[in-house]
């Protein structure tokens, strides 16, 4: 079920561009709002920049889905490993945002609060129906090869586009659901 599901999953994405897309959204975004000051640090660009790093990407729906696990009235760590590293990344991120972008950075906050908030609300009413299909396992499996892919992105080996990727999760689903 995972290999055909990261194969389907990326050949789909693969053929929707999604990660071509995202990044042509985040660059007219970005040509949309900046001035193209002498300086270049554009507050609203860090502000712009900050939303698209944070919020675009395979660990922040892994991240959600994975926290929204987490039983009522008691907090597992281990459903929010993914959102504790995405935080960690995020937080040196910014750092760095800060540096070129100043302050105006940490107005993206709010928005990051909202998105991320959003998705772990919408896993959290999927998941009666995520659990009865018994797709969790596998989730975490294709999750598991997404983060790798992401891995080797920050380390540098090689670029993958793991935007691509991100509709495996969803075939993993329909998968599980037609076996169930």
């Amino acid at each position: 079920i995972v290999v055909f599901s990261m194969t389907a999953g990326l050949l789909a994405g693969w053929a929707l561009r999604i990660d071509d897309r995202l990044n042509r959204l985040g660059d007219c975004i970005r040509a949309r709002f900046f001035s193209g000051g002498v300086d270049g640090a554009n507050p609203v660009e860090g502000v712009v920049t900050a939303i698209l790093l944070f919020c675009i990407g395979s660990m922040t729906v892994l991240g959600s889905f994975d926290g929204a696990r987490n039983p009522p009235g008691r907090l597992v760590l281990e459903y929010h490993t993914t959102l504790l590293i995405k935080s960690m990344l995020d937080f040196v991120s910014s750092t760095c945002l800060t540096v070129t972008f100043g302050v105006s950075v940490m107005a993206s906050a709010a928005f990051v609060l909202v998105f991320q908030g959003a998705l772990v609300a919408l896993a959290a009413q999927l998941q009666p129906f995520l659990e009865r299909i018994a797709v969790m396992p596998v989730l975490n499996c294709v999750g598991s090869l997404i983060l790798l892919a992401i891995a080797v992105n920050l380390i540098g080996l090689k670029k993958i586009k793991t935007a691509d990727y991100l509709p495996a999760l969803a075939v993993a689903v329909a998968v599980c659901w037609a076996l169930a």
